[in-house]
């Protein structure tokens, strides 16, 4: 029979178990900043963060487009723009992630060439959580640890006592 260390220590692991399994599947969120942005016209966003872009070729033939990032590093405090010269074959997408971005231009001269642009998010709830799931894991292993001292004591007892 488990003592009641044993039990809480237990639960409260199944519980921080649980709750890494929420934080695994909902660490990032993605909040839309141009949806559908047709690529016969330039797009030029001033945005600080993480960012998820999907060039979506929906025409026939390939498309071609060059995205300037302004790729902030954060050590030097530098933003350095780099250059990208993309090619999305017909009837495609191509997915890209960019980190640490102050700004993003695209050029291209396709109609078929849609553009979507989100910005990479953690949940408010993310870190929190995260510092809650630690704090029980850690309980849970001293409370299984002592638990378990607990059965070894009474074991012990027991035969001394016979």
């Amino acid at each position: 029979m488990l003592n009641r260390y044993l039990k809480i220590g237990f639960t409260l692991g199944f519980i921080a178990v649980f709750l890494a399994l929420i934080l695994l599947l909902g660490q990032y969120s993605l909040i839309p900043i141009a949806l559908n942005h047709n690529c016969s016209s330039a797009l030029v966003m001033n945005f600080t963060g993480n960012a998820y872009l999907v060039l979506n070729n929906t025409g026939l033939i390939n498309a071609s487009s060059v995205v300037i990032i302004y790729q902030h590093i954060p050590q030097t405090n530098i933003t350095i723009p780099q250059e990208y010269n993309l090619t999305t074959t017909r009837l495609n997408a191509t997915k890209l992630v960019f980190l640490n971005i102050r700004g993003i231009a695209i050029n291209c001269s396709n109609s078929h060439l849609f553009i979507n642009l989100y910005s990479v998010k953690r949940p408010v709830y993310y870190y929190p959580a995260w510092i809650l799931m630690l704090i029980l894991f850690l309980t849970s292993i001293a409370l299984i640890v002592l638990g378990y001292i607990e059965l070894i004591e009474s074991r012990v007892s027991g035969l001394r006592g016979s």
